[in-house]
Parts: C-alpha cells; structure tokens; sequence
C-alpha cells in the first residue's frame, strides 16, 4: 500500500513518470504475491493517473475494476471514491449530466459513512459541477456542506480547494 500511496502523492504533485513507476510496482506485486485487497486501491489510483493523461477509455476500465474490487470487498467508503472518480471522468468527457448523477450517488454513499474527509470530498466535486452548470444556488449550497465538514478538521489540501472554490463562485 506504500507504494500506492506514492503514486497517488506523486499524480497529486504532478509527476506523472513517478507516479507511473510507483503504480505499476505496486500492481506487479499484488499480482505476484496474489495480494487481491489492494487491487482496489490500485486500479482506482491507476485510474486517476489514466484520467490525469486524459486516457479517458482507459480510466474507464481501471475504475470499473476497482469499484468491482470495493464492491466484492463491502468496502463502501471506496464504492463512493470510486463513483466520485468515476463521475470526475464523465465531466472530463463533457457529460455533466452522467457527472451530476455519478457525484449525487458518490455523495449518497458518503453519506452513510463516517468518513467526513470523503464527504467533504463529495461536496467540493459536485460544487465544481454545479458552478460548470452554472446552478450558482447549487454550488454554493454544496461548498457550505463541505466547509461545514472541514471546519475541525485537518485536511489542508481540501480546506485549500474550498477557498479557492469560494472565490471563483
């Protein structure tokens, strides 16, 4: 799982060689240890990486493998990271509509867990389509709830995205 979490820290840092390099070490040893629980992180981080490439076919089929992994798994907080991926990929084709119902489900799943980070999460992504849609009332609407879940919080990187979100809206 380390080398998952590299990954995903260097597709958050924009190294896309890096991330590809810790990526696919960490899927070729769950392959050779047979390691079958990581594969949803896995294939949802390789997916990311696939979306940030705009390799969107690809990010497809990654993300449909992780969220089968989450669902076979009962992992229902990575059911609705992968739905919320999976809604992120159909805004970068263009599809707000598809975008709209995949966040709504992603956010309907989060909400039924006690992960506010991932709520939070869910709330700043469909605030960002809304203001894409242009439902100003909306958007707002779900900034507050994620300001609401980050306010006690600890998670910077998304305290950041509401902020700069709030003053764009």
């Amino acid at each position: 799982m380390s080398t998952n979490n590299a990954a995903y820290h260097a597709l958050l840092d924009h190294d896309l060689a890096a991330a590809h390099r810790h990526i696919d070490a960490a899927l070729a040893r769950a392959e050779a240890r047979a390691l079958r629980i990581p594969l949803q992180y896995l294939f949802s981080t390789r997916g990311e990486l696939a979306l940030a490439e705009e390799q969107f076919d690809e990010a497809e089929q990654w993300f449909a493998r992780a969220l089968s992994e989450a669902q076979r798994n009962g992992n229902e907080a990575h059911v609705a990271n992968t739905l919320a991926n999976q809604g992120m990929l159909a805004r970068a084709r263009g599809d707000l509509d598809e975008a709209l119902v995949l966040l709504n489900r992603a956010r309907t799943e989060a909400s039924r867990l006690p992960v506010p980070h991932l709520q939070a999460q869910s709330a700043l992504r469909l605030a960002e389509l809304y203001g894409q849609r242009g439902e100003r009332m909306a958007a707002d609407e779900s900034l507050r709830q994620a300001e609401a879940l980050l306010a006690n919080g600890e998670r910077r990187r998304l305290k950041h995205e509401a902020q700069q979100l709030r003053l764009t809206l």
